[in-house]
């Protein structure tokens, strides 16, 4: 377990609520945007002069919030652009997702799958002097296994995007490492210490923040 294990600030909800009202098809006539319906692997979603979702069929991938040009999932694209903004002083952040449980991630988001296009272009343009990680360690045992090859033909389609997001499924690679101290790491510097002193075990509790929570705990905002 370590620090990078957090709860997403993007709540995930138990359907995904639809503000048919946004919908670019109710508010112009003629439209015939389909892109949410296109994106949705599982074809969950019908618009017949308004957009609905078979929620017996959704998995909440979220690959239609993604492809969506409007707000009609109940998105907060503000609040999304708050998570990935924290990251930009960190060096190659790495995002998860709210099922992986205890996996890497410095921010969380509900599925990676509301990463995917045109999400995944701007992420681009946002960290082109970094390297970001979408962690998806977890995501070949998810019911949304799919949402994978849907970020990985983004990725293959530009060489741009390749530069600056990493898809990693390693959960051993280097990318997903701690960020703080391990309690092993903590105690094993004590143990070095050869006159371990009151202000040397301040000075290594001090990182107290960085260490690891217990099994089944997170951190809440």
């Amino acid at each position: 377990m370590i620090l990078r294990a957090r709860p997403s600030r993007l709540p995930r909800k138990e359907t995904i609520p639809v503000a048919a009202s946004q919908c670019i098809n109710m508010r112009l006539s003629g439209s015939s945007c389909r892109h949410c319906s296109d994106a949705c692997p599982h074809d969950a979603i019908s618009i017949d002069g308004h957009v609905t979702i078979d929620h017996s069929r959704c998995s909440q991938c979220m690959l239609c919030a993604a492809a969506c040009p409007t707000t009609v999932f109940g998105v907060d694209e503000s609040r999304l652009r708050l998570t990935l903004a924290r990251l930009l002083d960190l060096d190659m952040p790495v995002i998860g997702c709210d099922r992986a449980t205890g996996s890497a991630a410095d921010e969380r988001v509900p599925c990676l799958g509301i990463l995917a296009r045109p999400v995944m272009a701007s992420m681009s343009e946002l960290f082109r002097d970094h390297t970001l990680v979408l962690n998806i360690s977890r995501c070949a045992s998810c019911a949304n296994a799919i949402t994978i090859d849907a970020l990985r033909d983004i990725l293959n389609s530009s060489p741009q995007l390749r530069r600056n997001i990493l898809l990693q499924a390693d959960a051993s690679a280097p990318e997903l490492a701690p960020r703080g101290l391990s309690r092993r790491d903590l105690f094993a510097s004590l143990a070095r210490s050869r006159k371990p002193t009151s202000s040397a075990a301040s000075a290594l509790l001090s990182e107290a923040p960085q260490l690891p929570l217990p099994p089944g705990k997170e951190l809440h905002y």
